[in-house]
């Protein structure tokens, strides 16, 4: 993973001239950091040995708090006001759409971190006719809660199965009868010998905020939307 150079000290208190911006570790933290940059937010390169995981930095006349979370932690960070604004995939977002009630705002579609989400199966059930549509159909995914609300949807009884690690496994061993995971190129399904079989939605960053933070940081946060044509709306 790439690691960002900051100032050794930072603030426990957000400043109320300043903005706490919490970034996904892993695949979108480098265009996330690319897109803060593009704002004015000043994050540089350093050496990958670098483990920390809060920073302040100079952002125009303000200053950023930068926050660095797994993924699925983003949004309860913004939720509870450790942070005020997130960047964070829409997949994760759909996941745990339940956990976050009102309050949550999805601001913009930054229009990074593009992939979709699919379900996929091994090649020889599809030539052998099958469907996921079969009643007590095995689902391996890490996203148990969209899968669900998906088969309950199209009437579909799924045993879904919640993996951590690599999804396109669970078919292979017999884990289970399909996938559903995020893909980008496919490459990764095909050197699997797994096809795709549906697409339940597109996925890309989103940048996220807290009401409170809409209310006393408007200013500060339509710097980082100015010149974004996706707005998205109220989670």
């Amino acid at each position: 993973m790439l690691a960002y150079s900051f100032p050794n000290s930072f603030s426990t208190e957000t400043a109320v001239e300043g903005l706490s911006i919490c970034l996904a570790k892993g695949r979108m933290l480098y265009p996330s950091v690319e897109f803060l940059r593009s704002k004015g937010v000043e994050i540089f390169f350093v050496d990958e040995d670098d483990r920390r995981l809060l920073f302040e930095v100079p952002f125009k006349q303000w200053r950023a708090r930068v926050i660095l979370a797994k993924p699925f932690d983003v949004p309860t960070y913004v939720k509870y006001g450790a942070a005020d604004v997130g960047v964070v995939g829409k997949d994760v977002l759909m996941e745990e759409k339940s956990e976050f009630g009102g309050g949550l705002y999805e601001l913009e579609d930054l229009g990074f971190g593009e992939g979709r989400l699919v379900l996929a199966a091994p090649e020889d059930m599809i030539g052998r006719g099958l469907t996921w549509r079969v009643p007590g159909v095995r689902v391996a995914t890490k996203f148990p809660n969209i899968a669900r609300a998906f088969f309950a949807e199209e009437g579909v009884a799924a045993e879904i199965i919640k993996v951590q690690g690599a999804t396109e496994l669970a078919p292979l061993v017999g884990l289970s009868d399909v996938i559903l995971d995020i893909v980008s190129t496919g490459r990764t399904l095909k050197e699997n010998n797994l096809v795709e079989m549906a697409t339940l939605a597109r996925i890309s960053a989103r940048l996220i905020a807290n009401a409170p933070a809409m209310n006393l940081k408007g200013e500060i946060i339509r710097t980082l939307i100015d010149g974004l044509a996706h707005r998205c709306g109220e989670s």
